[in-house]
């Protein structure tokens, strides 16, 4: 019985330091999809960069900010998630 106790607890204790390494790993991911993004929209909100690279790099910067945001947004539940369990 005590046995069973107490691989009960280790795992419990595994758990939780294998959950926080999980929300380290994830805010770290994080951080740099935000500094990403920042950039990605300074690009886009830079008026030269907008009239003088070509239209296809332009759509590609916008496709990559919302690949950024879409990104973030899971990381951002992924964490809600771990923090709820």
């Amino acid at each position: 019985m005590k046995q069973a106790i107490k691989e009960n607890l280790d795992e419990m204790v595994k758990d939780g330091f294998l959950d926080e390494e999980r929300r380290e790993e994830l805010e770290r991911q994080l951080e740099e999809k935000r500094k990403f993004l920042q950039g990605a929209r300074a690009k886009l909100d830079n008026v030269n960069f907008i009239s003088r690279a070509p239209a296809e790099v332009v759509q590609e910067q916008r496709d990559r900010v919302s690949e950024m945001e879409r990104q973030i947004q899971a990381i951002e539940q992924n964490l809600h998630e771990l923090q709820q369990a």
